[in-house]
């Protein structure tokens, strides 16, 4: 299938009537750049190299609303349930996640996937600590001046990227001795592809304030 978008191709998997499209690989770029399939990772393990392919220029979806059948329906609806929070200090940034639904997925900052990183143990509370530039462990969190930034992505399967998962951009402001603005903004993986941009000055969103 030729998809000119990635949400094209999404669209091709839940509106197919030829068989029940469960997942698919996009790569940009090219003709023939969208694959439907009817399998799946929880049918083949994402490690089987017989099933999947790593080192290709495509990357594989799976649909998040399979639990309630092909198309829209309430799995795919309580998806999008779920809260997050930031809080900021001196020594660095947590990140909070509450979800309506148990939690099996992974959150970690953008780029450091084993070092920084919260693996969910069917909680619906999730919080990940992030450490400052240059703090331990390493979370890749970048200083510019009085601002500190970084991005957390929050993959619901541990292997293979979703169409629900999401890109958060987090922001800290210290503008004086133990006051912090904390500002956030989200990205979705399904329009920004998978090269973020740090984003430097967001509109505040609340003021901490620690002792």
């Amino acid at each position: 299938v030729r998809a000119d978008r990635i949400e094209d191709c999404e669209r091709a998997c839940t509106e197919t009537r030829d068989f029940v499209c469960k997942s698919f690989n996009f790569r940009a770029f090219f003709p023939d750049n969208c694959e439907l399939s009817h399998f799946d990772s929880k049918e083949f393990k994402y490690d089987n190299p017989a099933y999947f392919e790593h080192n290709s220029q495509y990357d594989y979806y799976e649909r998040s609303d399979m639990s309630a059948g092909p198309g829209p329906g309430p799995a795919s609806a309580s998806a999008d349930c779920m809260e997050v929070t930031q809080t900021c200090t001196p020594e660095g940034m947590e990140f909070s996640l509450r979800t309506s639904e148990a939690f099996y997925g992974r959150i970690y900052t953008y780029g450091f996937y084993d070092s920084c990183f919260f693996d969910g143990n069917g909680g619906t509370t999730s919080v990940l600590r992030i450490s400052r530039a240059n703090g331990f462990p390493r979370c890749g969190t970048q200083q510019y001046g009085d601002a500190m930034t970084n991005i957390v992505v929050v993959q619901f399967n541990d292997y293979v990227q979703t169409s629900r998962d999401k890109k958060y951009n987090l922001t800290c402001y210290f503008s004086g001795p133990g006051e912090a603005v904390v500002t956030s903004n989200y990205l979705d993986t399904k329009t920004d592809g998978r090269h973020p941009t740090q984003i430097e000055h967001l509109p505040a969103q609340n003021i901490l304030t620690s002792n």
